[in-house]
Order: structure tokens, then C-alpha cells, then sequence
């Protein structure tokens, strides 16, 4: 396992000059061996989700900066932090790799030095440290399914707990109605428009299967406390047109290769999720 040559074989190989996209994808190479030590490992029942998750398990096409998991009791945010610290330090032997517990310890930052990853590159990608972010919740309510599923991440194959994908498309439906879209002081939560990319992904996936891929409703009933189909769509349509599509782009614009395929998505995205919604709800 040599993870500075797995980084410069990755950037060698993409088509992207766009420096903040291939930070992410320098941090998806070190997701890569934080999720193949979780999961080989005492860690192993932590259940992953977020958009990292719908990359790795189901394909999503765009990079993700985060990795998220829940968890149902007996989880230590400080031996994580301890114990990611060490495998990184002493079985991978990455000098200057430092952990920090943040966000009310929900979450464990972990710090590379520019010079843990890189031999040969002159030029910064966006920033000289690249953190690595893993946030922890305990799970939220109790209308869920999880699966297990072999993946492949990089160079490793291992078998990951997530959510399933109705789940996971209900639990994506509620981030993008929960989550405020203010810009400045008004702002409670961060604006996230991967959240609406993530949206538009899955019901172009449930498209494509004949509309037979849905969100779980006993989920949505559980997190929304709505249990009227029409009420739904209702409330995403309304959301959908509040959306600044400017700032929408610049969330994506670090986390997707293409900007040609991003300004098609920025043109197109409202038009196809306001037409499709009804058929999956």
C-alpha cells in the first residue's frame, strides 16, 4: 500500500486542471484506506451514508469531500481519533499525520502535510495541508433498513454496512427540505447544492429502472412527519425555486471533472426534477 504512489498515478491520469477538484480527488484516495481500515476492523459495524456513500455503493458521478456514519451505541469519537491516527503513522508510515475531534465531537478532522503525499509536485492543489473529514451521528429514529454490500475502493475490495438505497434516497429528500439555503448570518445550516445533485441523480436512477427505485415512506413519515404524497412534492417544488443556481454551481464546481457536464446540469436540473418527482413519490 503506497498511498503517494496511488496519488500521482490518479492525478496523471484525469482529464480536470481544476485544482479544488482534484484536492477532492486527492481526498478520495485517503477515504479510500480510512474505509478499507474501518471496515476490516472493530469499526466495522458503523453504518455509512451521505453522498460518499451513494458514490462508493451505487455509483454516484461526482467526488464527495466527507465521510459520514451512524451509529446505534458503544462508539468512542476519541479511540477513533486515536486509532485512524495510528494506522496511518505506523502501518502506513505517513510522517506528520495529526487527528482533532470538532462540531461537539461529531467529527474527526484528520491532518496531511503537503509533503505526507507528495514527492515530486511543485504546484499546490488549492491548499499546502488536505484534511480529511469523518463525521459521526447517532442514528436518527428507528424506520430504516441497512444492507451489506462488496465494494471496491481504489486498490482494496471489502464488504461495507450502509444504508439501503430507499433509505438513503428518503434520508437525501429530508437533507435537501431541512437544510437552509441562506447565504451570511441568516444561515443555520451550511448550503449545500450537492444535496440537490444528489436528488436529481436519484430519480434519474429510479428513471431509469422503470421509477421502481423509491424512497422508503415510513422513513420520510419518521423524519418529516408527512405522509401526503402530493404535500411532498409540493414542498420540494417550492424549495426548488428557491434555489440560487449560482450558488448551487459553486458547491459542485470542487466536487464534479467536467464544468461542460456541470453547466448542463445547472441549465437542465430544475426542469427534469419538477417533471419526474410526481413519479417517484
Amino acid at each position: 500500500m503506497n498511498i503517494k504512489s496511488d496519488i500521482e498515478k490518479t492525478i496523471a491520469i484525469t482529464q480536470s486542471s481544476n485544482n479544488f477538484y482534484l484536492r477532492n480527488l486527492v481526498k478520495e484516495i485517503l477515504q479510500n484506506y480510512t474505509l478499507n481500515f474501518i471496515y476490516n476492523s472493530n469499526y466495522r459495524d458503523l453504518i455509512f451514508t451521505g453522498g460518499t456513500c451513494l458514490r462508493k455503493v451505487y455509483g454516484l458521478n461526482r467526488l464527495s469531500e466527507d465521510l459520514d456514519f451512524d451509529f446505534t451505541s458503544n462508539f468512542s469519537i476519541q479511540k477513533f481519533s486515536s486509532d485512524i491516527r495510528k494506522y496511518f503513522v505506523t502501518s502506513l508510515k505517513l510522517k506528520g499525520v495529526t487527528t482533532s475531534i470538532s462540531n461537539k465531537e461529531n467529527t474527526v478532522l484528520v491532518k496531511f502535510p503537503w509533503e505526507t503525499l507528495f514527492d515530486n509536485r511543485k504546484e499546490k492543489i488549492a491548499s499546502t495541508v488536505i484534511f480529511l473529514r469523518c463525521d459521526f451521528s447517532k442514528i436518527q429514529g428507528k424506520k430504516y433498513q441497512t444492507e451489506v454490500n462488496l465494494i471496491t475502493a481504489g486498490s482494496f475490495s471489502f464488504f461495507v454496512k450502509s444504508y439501503d438505497l430507499p433509505t438513503l434516497f428518503a434520508n437525501k429528500i429530508f437533507a435537501f427540505l431541512e437544510r437552509s439555503f441562506f447565504r451570511g448570518s441568516l444561515q443555520k445550516y451550511p448550503f449545500k447544492g450537492r444535496d440537490i445533485y444528489d436528488l436529481f441523480w436519484l430519480i434519474n436512477l429510479s428513471a431509469s429502472n422503470q421509477f421502481k427505485i423509491r424512497p422508503d415512506r415510513e422513513r420520510i413519515k419518521e423524519l418529516l412527519k408527512i405522509d401526503n404524497n402530493d404535500e411532498l412534492s409540493g414542498l420540494i417544488r417550492k424549495k426548488l425555486k428557491l434555489l440560487d443556481s449560482k450558488f448551487v454551481y459553486e458547491d459542485l464546481f470542487p466536487l464534479v471533472e467536467s464544468p461542460a457536464f456541470l453547466d448542463q446540469f445547472i441549465a437542465n436540473y430544475k426542469e427534469v426534477i419538477e417533471k419526474k418527482i410526481g413519479y417517484i413519490l
